[in-house]
């Protein structure tokens, strides 16, 4: 079976050296009783690339929360922050920036760019939103007595909510030319 492309034209299955890009859709909790009311979403949700391409997968939040955060997580590991934002024009680097760069110019949207795809970048990308910035740390140090230290808490809803939806970065796409087709393409 076909992939589809953006541009809904039928993609040729992939064989050979293959990069995969999964993108999550959340459904995050506002509310402390636990209620599902907000809503986050990223695009697009399926994309192919060559290596080398600049790549850009959006964030989208619906209830005008001030946080927002790109996790990146590698098969048998936990997410790991990439970026993270506390408002608009207001970016900060997580534990693996490298390749990577942010944009929050309002206060819904947070995209994360890929400068230069490349098979190292093969993980599971997860975008969440939050009110507000707990510090992970900090609500740890004041239970232990420790000192602060920095770092974004992992919202809780990233882990527990979530439903994946894959997309695929190819190294070698055969037969196809410029990837500049499309409304993601660089």
């Amino acid at each position: 079976m076909a992939l589809q492309s953006p541009s809904s034209k039928p993609l040729p299955s992939l064989l050979g050296s293959r990069l995969l890009l999964k993108s999550c859709f959340y459904l995050l909790s506002a509310s402390p009783i636990g209620s599902v009311d907000a809503a986050v979403t990223q695009k697009p949700r399926y994309y192919i690339t060559q290596t080398g391409h600049k790549m850009i997968l959006e964030c989208s939040q619906n209830k005008n929360h001030l946080s927002m955060f790109w996790y990146r997580q590698d098969p048998g590991q936990g997410p790991r922050l990439i970026h993270y934002s506390r408002g608009v024009n207001s970016t900060a680097k997580g534990d693996i920036t490298e390749g990577y760069s942010v944009s929050r110019n309002k206060k819904e949207d947070f995209h994360l760019t890929l400068e230069s795809a490349s098979t190292k970048q093969t993980s599971l990308y997860l975008c969440a939103s939050n009110e507000t910035t707990l510090l992970h740390s900090q609500l740890l140090s004041a239970q232990k007595g420790q000192p602060r230290a920095r770092g974004p808490l992992l919202p809780e809803a990233l882990v527990s909510r979530r439903k994946t939806v894959p997309m695929k970065l190819s190294p070698d796409f055969p037969g196809r030319g410029s990837q500049s087709e499309g409304p993601h393409a660089a």
